[in-house]
């Protein structure tokens, strides 16, 4: 597996680059929505605490 993954990266350098850079943004989008999404769910839990405790 490795040595056929190896050789593809040899034959196909750019290819593997493009590859490896769509994989690297995918990967910061995913963590860029994942913060928003836990942003939000911060904010509304310190509402309901704010609430819950005065």
């Amino acid at each position: 597996m490795v040595i056929i993954i190896a050789s593809i990266v040899i034959i196909y350098p750019t290819f593997t680059f493009i590859f490896v850079v769509f994989l690297v943004g995918f990967a910061l989008m995913f963590d860029g929505v994942s913060r928003v999404i836990k942003e939000i769910n911060n904010k509304h839990e310190e509402k309901s605490r704010s609430r819950a405790f005065t």
